[in-house]
């Protein structure tokens, strides 16, 4: 299924505006975005090493999370796979956060698919269908017969959004399993003969080893 399914994601950092200035024993927090963490762990040790006297802490959880926790003051860096919703922006404007929003990054969605299916190939209006909960057998679609175990993330996830918005245009189906993070999905799929799910791409290196179709 490589290469037919990618879709790519602006990725953004948003800042406090007054925030992340230099002073010596600093820690910078940031919070957001599972796809991300990898990257931006990359990022911070490169900064980090150029400037000793900061101490940048990384935690995932989602896009949305990381959002909320900016807004509530939690965190004084976001980084999200998802443009601010126009309710986060007002809540934002009505707190007197003064938010800055900046594309570092482009990003990708693939679609990963158990091995056990026999599924080669899928066309966009294919995984909509299928994600809608409109077809249920991997045979419709060349697939081996068997019932289809959709999973992805929460709500709270930018990949979550995007996919529904983007590509599905429509509700997630009520049969999928919605779960805490990238590296469950992949797990989930792995084990499930008849599992689909989708992830950053950053994360598929190590996935022909476990079973599974990108």
């Amino acid at each position: 299924m490589r290469g037919h399914l990618f879709r790519f994601l602006l990725v953004l950092l948003i800042l406090f505006a007054n925030g992340c200035s230099s002073r010596k024993g600093q820690t910078i927090l940031i919070k957001g975005s599972d796809t991300e963490v990898n990257l931006v762990l990359d990022l911070a040790e490169v900064y980090m090493a150029k400037d000793p006297a900061i101490s940048v802490a990384i935690t995932g959880g989602g896009s949305g999370l990381g959002i909320a926790a900016l807004l509530n003051g939690k965190t004084q860096v976001c980084n999200s796979s998802r443009p601010l919703s126009q309710d986060e922006i007002n809540l934002a404007r009505e707190r007197g956060i003064d938010l800055r929003t900046t594309v570092f990054a482009m990003d990708a969605v693939a679609i990963i698919v158990n091995k056990a299916v026999g599924l080669n190939t899928i066309s966009l209006e294919e995984l909509a269908t299928i994600y809608s909960g409109n077809l249920s057998n991997w045979q419709s679609v060349g697939g081996r017969i068997g019932l289809i175990s959709l999973y992805g993330r929460q709500t709270s996830s930018g990949t979550y959004i995007y996919l529904r918005d983007k590509v599905i245009q429509r509700d997630y189906s009520p049969k999928i399993r919605e779960l805490n993070g990238t590296a469950q999905v992949i797990e989930a799929v792995s084990q499930d003969p008849h599992g689909i799910g989708y992830v950053g791409v950053g994360y598929i290196s190590d996935i022909p080893k476990q079973g599974i179709y990108t």
